[in-house]
């Protein structure tokens, strides 16, 4: 049978039977589950052995539409990061088809555009966007160097995290 899953942060849930409900992690908010339209649903021909997917198909990065949850990691994370700061920047998701199939090839075969909105985008807010969003995951920004290298951008490198986190928590 074909199974629907439905966006949730994180995107890989442990699985030992599914459709049994144990060992299943599921979904806990509603509002997510609620929100998600028929074209945010993956629709997975069979369940996964050990895993299931779960995401909204426009963050999800090219190394697991290729090769399905095994080839999850961390620069994936580095990936949907990409995505959500152009969609921040933008208003819409940088790979978005009209059709699921479509959204998959742009993901897995386009490289980011960025469209004249009429405000100003830096030149370090494109260069870090368009390094997140780096089809080979092995030089993805990210991938190596973890957050500090994420933070090391020079799009980032200005922004004072300290003071930032400071007034955040007063």
């Amino acid at each position: 049978g074909r199974h629907a899953v439905l966006l949730d942060y994180d995107l890989v849930h442990e699985l030992k039977s599914f459709g049994t409900g144990s060992s299943h992690k599921e979904a806990t908010d509603a509002a997510s589950r609620a929100a998600a339209t028929p074209s945010q649903r993956i629709v997975l021909p069979e369940p996964l052995e050990g895993h299931s997917f779960w995401g909204t198909l426009e963050y999800v990065a090219p190394e697991v539409i290729e090769t399905g949850v095994s080839g999850y990691s961390a620069a994936s994370d580095w990936w949907a990061l990409g995505v959500l700061v152009y969609e921040m920047m933008f208003g819409s998701t940088p790979f978005r088809g009209p059709s699921q199939e479509r959204t998959m090839y742009n993901i897995t075969m386009r490289a980011p555009s960025f469209p004249d909105t009429g405000h100003q985008v830096s030149q370090h807010a494109q260069s870090f966007m368009r390094s997140l969003l780096r089809h080979n995951a092995s030089v993805r920004l990210g991938t190596k160097g973890g957050l500090g290298e994420i933070l090391a951008h020079p799009w980032l490198a200005e922004v004072n995290l300290h003071a930032l986190l400071a007034r955040s928590s007063t």
